[in-house]
């Protein structure tokens, strides 16, 4: 080869076809740097060559990729019509993780009417990842419904209608997508993700389809059993479908994997806060009281001054003495309005101050402390000020 390569260049040393042959060679040996020489020599004496472009910035990709993308950059300032440059910048772009270009430059070769149908498959990826959704979308429904769009890209296109539509938030287009998808045959060498299923189940949540959520990500965690946050989307969309029992399993998961945050400790007294509430089983509500207590004192210690979770507390006291007052809840209640008067945007908290002055003003009146209940009613009046009867009901205390 050596010989032939010599001989040839004896009779024209500036054709660029024996330096790309020998760029080939080194490139077979993947070695990079002389491929990339070779091929340098072959656009530096032919500055049209195409070729020689593509095959330097395909080999100097793995040594520099920014001088690589620089060649591709001149070559289609200089030559901007070419299908087979767009692409090979684009793909670049893609592989050197500049999404936003690699989007912009494949939307240009798609438009060329010499590119590869099959890459209008990537461009619907790249238009994603570019957070144009609706253009993704767009694209990918053409796909899907062009009869000779093989079976594989409709796969992978349904799939992207999926996660298209749940980035635009349209929950019930995503269900029919998901449905659409899951019902669709796997062709071969093609499988289904983990993604599949949790955006599957977030648009299954938004729709009140929590059963179902259920069970896409209870197949979520079959195909990555160890990762917590999908522990914690099952927990949730357990909560969801008011199986709080199982929703406390789950979390329970999470924190005995050492990684629990502080709002895994606080969903978790939540959920049993919640199994307490719904339970007809005494036992099981005595249990479930005190875990949830124990969560909830461990996420209030981690995390004090917190007003989630000293209104969760409060209620959980509330919850507990029923209709024996003990005192509990009432200074829960009060801890929780302290935190609230030091906010400076108080009306944000509404619902809080709400719940807090509905609960002190019943007990205060209960005890037959009038004044006081009625200072208390006045007060959750100011923060619901729409409550027509409530209005009615302090103007008849006067």
């Amino acid at each position: 080869m050596t010989k032939c390569i010599n001989n040839a260049r004896k009779w024209n040393v500036k054709d660029p076809a024996s330096y790309i042959f020998e760029g080939d060679t080194y490139a077979d040996k993947q070695d990079w740097g002389g491929a990339a020489g070779q091929y340098e020599l072959a656009f530096t004496n032919d500055p049209n060559n195409v070729e020689a472009y593509v095959k330097y910035a395909n080999t100097y990709f793995n040594v520099n990729p920014e001088m690589a993308i620089a060649r591709l950059e001149e070559l289609n300032a200089a030559k901007p019509n070419i299908a087979l440059v767009q692409r090979q910048l684009a793909e670049k772009y893609y592989s050197d993780n500049q999404g936003v270009k690699a989007a912009e430059k494949y939307g240009e070769y798609i438009k060329n009417p010499n590119h590869f149908t099959q890459d209008e498959v990537r461009y619907v990826q790249l238009l994603f990842f570019g957070q144009k959704y609706n253009e993704s979308l767009a694209l990918a429904t053409s796909i899907v419904n062009d009869a000779q769009s093989s079976a594989t890209d409709k796969f992978y296109m349904r799939r992207m209608q999926l996660y298209n539509q749940i980035q635009l938030e349209d929950y019930a287009a995503a269900v029919e997508a998901g449905r659409n998808f899951f019902a669709a045959a796997v062709p071969a060498g093609s499988t289904y993700e983990v993604r599949d299923y949790t955006d599957f189940a977030e648009a299954l949540k938004n729709t009140g389809y929590a059963d179902e959520a259920v069970a896409a990500y209870e197949k979520a965690i079959e195909l990555n059993p160890k990762n917590l946050d999908l522990i914690r989307g099952l927990s949730d969309s357990y909560a969801e479908a008011e199986d709080f029992e199982k929703a406390a399993y789950y979390y329970q998961k999470v924190i005995d994997s050492g990684e629990a945050t502080a709002n895994d400790r606080f969903e978790m007294g939540k959920a049993y806060f919640n199994l307490a509430v719904t339970t007809e089983d005494e036992a099981v509500k005595a249990d479930a009281i005190n875990k949830s207590r124990q969560y909830l004192n461990e996420v209030n210690e981690l995390v004090p001054g917190n007003v989630r979770i000293v209104n969760q507390i409060a209620s959980l006291e509330k919850l507990t003495e029923g209709d024996k007052v003990t005192g509990k809840a009432t200074q829960a209640y009060k801890n929780l309005l302290a935190l609230l008067d030091a906010k400076e945007n108080k009306m944000d908290y509404a619902s809080f101050y709400k719940r807090a002055y509905n609960y002190l003003a019943n007990v205060a009146w209960n005890n037959g402390d009038k004044e006081t209940a009625k200072e208390y009613y006045r007060k959750w009046l100011e923060y619901d000020p729409e409550n027509d009867a409530l209005r009615k009901y302090v103007e008849s205390l006067k």
